[in-house]
């Protein structure tokens, strides 16, 4: 099992990898690993708005940048 690697190990090279490519992005939806332009970006992500019913708490978990609940405000 030479090829193997720890979960330790996994998760530090794989944050290494996506980071990298994150920042590589020149706006805050390639920062968020999308690569569609802006109509895409509004199309894809206003589902999620559209499933918001009422006001609360939105918890955003390990979403990139968190361009996405920037952007609820103005999905909706």
């Amino acid at each position: 099992m030479a090829d193997e690697i720890d979960d330790t190990t996994w998760y530090q090279q794989t944050c290494a990898r996506l980071t990298s490519v994150y920042l590589a992005g020149d706006n805050p939806r390639a920062q968020s690993g999308f690569t569609g332009d802006q109509t895409h970006w509004t199309q894809a992500r206003s589902l999620i708005a559209e499933a918001i019913n009422r006001d609360g708490a939105f918890l955003d978990i390990g979403c990139a940048n968190g361009f996405l609940l920037e952007c609820l405000c103005w999905l909706g």
